[in-house]
């Protein structure tokens, strides 16, 4: 069977020359992306009982009416419009208002009171993110999909010529390199790892795809016959300062009232929009939708996840399991590692791959 998993030596040069050539091209930007997302999915991992769970020492299930929170939150941080304010079930917990420019103000439910810690994460978080998707470079967006892209070849390339190389070879790969040394040990630790990682780096590579090319995403909808849920117009806008934060979250928990967290938009042309995630859904990306007029509380329309169009679905599936939110805690650390395979990867591929360049110059 092994003569299966052979190539022709002239196609196998070619695409270990690309092999090696792409992972120098892309090393430092592949090792940005993946450092970033692992500090990012490993804070949120160490976060999540902090915010969800406990807003610190004295808190109550007495909570501030929403819009006195927002008040607060207006005086932190007044320099940037109000984007969403978000909450959670659990008693106690942290309540969240993003501003346009990104930051997010976590306030102590009981007092109003940012929390310190949690504005410094938010600060952390905000630049770890722009880091990941290449924000504040020229053409982010289309950087990091080609990033990720670049990725997918070189796990596709890696896992072909690992596997022509034969079951002989293969198991020595499994072995970590453990019978050579010096050079020729980076490159069999360079198989090993890459072998262990490729699902995880795959994955990660996939799905990361559609959140960097958003216009690609677009597109796709119309084409595949679905779409994600859209604000519907409201017929009779009002110019008016519109209902309290506190009577719209009422409306929301009474029109969803077994949900653990709720993320309320601030007013668009007369619509509020509001995504719920309820107690028992999938995963943390499985929104319900709801919309109000903004001056009435009238109900504009409603699509629980149930009936989000399915590839929607899919793209909230490959979302959450881009974010690490699949699985628990095994899911978690399975993206963490495939993460932070690619520091070693991108290392030991360059070094082989120098020294044996530089091994052929004298010779030539």
């Amino acid at each position: 069977m092994e003569p299966a998993t052979r190539m022709s030596p002239t196609f196998r040069r070619f695409l270990l020359a690309f092999h090696a050539r792409a992972g120098l091209v892309a090393g430092l930007l592949l090792m940005i992306v993946a450092l970033s997302g692992a500090t990012i999915s490993a804070l949120a991992w160490m976060r999540r009982d902090a915010v969800r769970e406990s807003a610190g020492a004295g808190i109550h299930d007495v909570r501030m009416p929403f819009d006195q929170l927002i008040a607060q939150a207006r005086v932190a941080h007044p320099a940037s419009a109000l984007t969403f304010i978000r909450f959670f079930k659990s008693p106690g917990s942290l309540v969240i208002v993003r501003f346009a420019d990104g930051v997010q103000v976590f306030l102590n439910p009981a007092t109003g009171a940012p929390v310190e810690r949690e504005i410094l994460y938010g600060r952390l978080n905000r630049f770890l993110v722009s880091l990941h998707t290449f924000e504040y470079a020229p053409g982010g967006g289309f950087l990091a999909g080609a990033v990720a892209l670049a990725a997918l070849l070189l796990v596709v390339t890696g896992v072909r010529l690992w596997w022509s190389a034969g079951s002989i070879r293969q198991q020595r790969s499994a072995a970590l390199g453990s019978r050579f040394r010096g050079p020729r040990r980076l490159i069999e630790i360079h198989k090993a790892v890459g072998l262990c990682a490729a699902v995880f780096i795959g994955v990660s590579a996939l799905t990361g795809v559609p959140q960097a090319f958003s216009p690609v995403l677009a597109g796709l909808y119309p084409l595949a016959g679905f779409a994600a849920p859209k604000a519907p117009r409201n017929p009779m806008p009002s110019d008016g300062p519109g209902l309290p934060m506190e009577e719209i979250a009422r409306i929301a928990a009474a029109r969803m009232p077994d949900v653990r967290e709720t993320v309320i938009h601030f007013p668009r042309k007369g619509v509020v929009s509001i995504q719920a995630t309820d107690t028992a859904a999938p995963h943390s990306q499985a929104h319900n939708y709801l919309y109000l007029d903004s001056a009435t509380g009238a109900e504009l329309g409603f699509v629980p996840y149930a009936r989000v169009d399915l590839g929607h679905r899919i793209y909230l599936w490959m979302l959450a399991m881009h974010l690490g939110e699949l699985g628990g805690a095994p899911g978690r650390l399975a993206m963490l590692f495939g993460a932070l395979a690619v520091p070693v990867l991108a290392v030991t591929g360059a070094t082989s791959f120098l020294r044996r360049r530089n091994q052929r110059l004298p010779q030539s």
